[in-house]
């Protein structure tokens, strides 16, 4: 029999300790059991909590990781218009709205209150004559104090010119024409608000109203997500799904007709956005 050599200890296999039930740390040796460990432990944090052994398909895992890598990723716009600093977004909330406001109550003001507004700057202009005519019998050498800096000026101005350039670096792909997605989104967007405008017919009422859309319905609609899922399957599997499945000349044929009427029915300066959006669709539907 081959006998060991004083310097060889007697360990047991990881099979031994294993079907024996003995794993302890002197008779394992180090790392050999680290995934049945782990596996174990796993196992026993699930009964724990009471929850169904941890299994991910591959779908599941793609899902997790994508909603993990999107909520963790997000840019500070959407993070803000989502609510998910709630008190910060509050607080730019409530201070865009008191700024429209405040924008709002001058016209307000001047609608119940007759006031022009050149005597009210005569008014305010003498009274600021008198003030400085007097506190110069005072202090002779008094300055005027409407002295502008132009250091001070000029770093404003470079500030703002880094911020502008920041902006339009981060929209090269749109400003540039060359995203036809987001040119397309964007243009339908920008038609949307104009028809907005023309129906409300008021400046202010179209920015409150995008404001307050802009903190609302990203919330609602992440809320309801569940909802519109389902209704976005539904409506895959209703009408996408049978679009599909029609034959091509069938779905040429109605989408030629759908756009004819269309053209005919809208005004000329509905023709002219339906014109640019088909080109941009097409050639969006030419790279895909």
């Amino acid at each position: 029999a081959h006998e060991l050599s004083p310097r060889t200890p007697a360990v047991e296999s990881p099979a031994d300790s294993t079907a024996t039930g003995r794993d302890t740390d002197d008779t394992v040796p180090p790392g050999a059991l680290t995934i049945q460990r782990a596996a174990r432990a796993a196992e026993q944090r699930t009964a724990a909590n009471g929850d169904a052994p941890f299994a991910y398909s591959t779908g599941d895992f793609d899902r997790f990781h994508g909603t993990h890598y999107t909520l963790t990723h997000e840019p500070p716009l959407v993070r803000l218009l989502l609510w998910r600093e709630q008190g910060r977004t509050a607080i730019v909330f409530c201070t865009g709205l008191c700024a429209l406001i405040a924008a709002r109550a001058p016209g307000i003001v001047a609608k119940n209150v007759p006031v022009n507004p050149v005597v009210l700057f005569s008014y305010v202009a003498m009274a600021y004559l008198c003030r400085a005519n007097f506190l110069c019998l005072v202090f002779p050498r008094r300055a005027h104090g409407f002295a502008l800096s132009p250091d001070l000026f000029a770093a404003h101005a470079h500030r703002l010119a880094a911020s502008l350039n920041a902006l339009t670096d981060a929209h090269d792909d749109l400003l540039s024409g060359r995203d036809n997605k987001k040119v397309l989104q964007s243009f339908l967007a920008l038609y949307g608000v104009k028809k907005l405008g023309a129906r409300l017919n008021s400046t202010w009422w179209v920015f409150t109203t995008l404001w307050c859309v802009a903190f609302v319905a990203p919330a609602f609609v992440e809320w309801q997500h569940a909802n519109v899922f389902k209704a976005k399957a539904v409506f895959e599997r209703e009408i996408t799904s049978r679009w599909r499945r029609a034959r091509t000349d069938a779905r040429y044929a109605a989408g030629v007709a759908l756009a004819i009427a269309t053209f005919w029915c809208a005004d000329f300066e509905a023709r002219a956005a339906m014109t640019f959006a088909g080109f941009v669709a097409a050639r969006l539907w030419r790279e895909t």
